[in-house]
């Protein structure tokens, strides 16, 4: 509590530094008083040291869970998350220069990838991302998995007790910023088969092609998940239907990086969409033909019953009459 303290004390004096909450005023630039004489100020200044030692405790928290996993041996961390800014780009020239949004892989912090070295894991390095308790944060989750497994970005570090995710994944797993993730690390099984279905249909000529070439932006694959490519100044959306890995047969998810996968390319939602709107309204309009066929059939026979109890009426009448 007493390190969460001090760090907020740290931000409260930078914040006051750069002029208190409601940042520089004045020409020039020049910062605003310290001075507060009404209880406004008094009130902003109170919230934004109360916001200072809740982001404070947030931060120790990580670190304090993080400390004894790594006293355990136990590879299991917690972090807050970030949004990966474009800003971190790779420089052209790289091979994911542009393709920041569009991988799988988070930045960490370098304590991260110190316990990465210590521990000798085997190369890929691969992990299993959640939001903590494992159920996604929000309603804002746009895949049907509560779990993403991920690689690493190696040519940058994030801050300690932070990790930055590419937009998509956050969307994914319903994450807003500062939210707190639980971070393992496993060994998954090389993938032999991976089946994609398109959100929206692809114009495309080699549409296959295409995503087996996007793909070596990618590390691993997690079934029910909604990853996004990036071609011709175009996103795609693409939910990952299937994973099988050899022998192990079907698996929720699996690693791409340095294999042999075959993909599969399945009828896009869209399409699939489409079709069943169509079989609904071709299903509407038998069930109305078939309804028109019945009243006019029931029509009919009410008319032939009426016709013939009027013949026999007069039959009787006539049979009177000749009495």
């Amino acid at each position: 509590m007493a390190v969460a303290l001090s760090r907020a004390a740290a931000l409260l004096a930078l914040l006051l530094a750069c002029g208190g909450p409601g940042g520089a005023s004045g020409s020039g630039g020049a910062k605003a008083p310290l001075a507060m004489p009404g209880m406004q100020e008094s009130s902003s200044l109170g919230k934004t040291f109360s916001s200072a030692v809740t982001r404070a405790q947030e931060e120790q928290s990580c670190e304090d869970f993080n400390s004894l996993k790594r006293a355990e041996g136990v590879f299991e961390r917690r972090f807050l998350v970030m949004p990966m800014s474009d800003e971190l780009d790779p420089p052209a020239g790289h091979p994911g220069h542009g393709r920041l949004q569009y991988c799988d892989r988070i930045m960490v912090p370098a304590s991260l990838a110190r316990d990465v070295m210590v521990a000798k894991l085997d190369y890929p390095f691969q992990f299993e991302l959640a939001p903590l308790g494992g159920a996604p944060a929000s309603p804002l989750a746009t895949s049907a998995c509560k779990k993403l497994l991920c690689g690493l970005v190696w040519q940058r570090v994030s801050p300690e007790n932070f990790i930055f995710m590419p937009k998509w994944m956050m969307r994914a797993l319903g994450l807003k910023p500062r939210d707190v993730v639980t971070l393992k690390h496993l060994k998954l099984p090389p993938a032999s088969l991976v089946k994609f279905r398109p959100v929206k249909k692809m114009l495309l000529t080699q549409p296959r092609a295409v995503l087996e070439n996007e793909l070596k932006h990618y590390s691993t694959v997690t079934k029910g998940s909604t990853v996004a490519f990036h071609y011709n100044d175009k996103v795609y959306e693409m939910v990952v239907e299937g994973v099988k890995a050899g022998r192990e047969g079907d698996v929720d998810g699996a690693s791409i990086e340095d294999t042999d996968v075959s993909t599969e390319l399945l009828e896009s939602v869209e399409e699939v969409e489409e079709k069943k709107r169509k079989a609904a309204k071709e299903a509407r309009a038998a069930m109305a033909k078939a309804a028109t066929k019945a009243a006019k059939d029931a029509g009919a026979k009410g008319g032939d019953k009426n016709k013939g109890s009027g013949w026999k009426r007069r039959k009787q009448e006539k049979a009177a009459g000749d009495k």
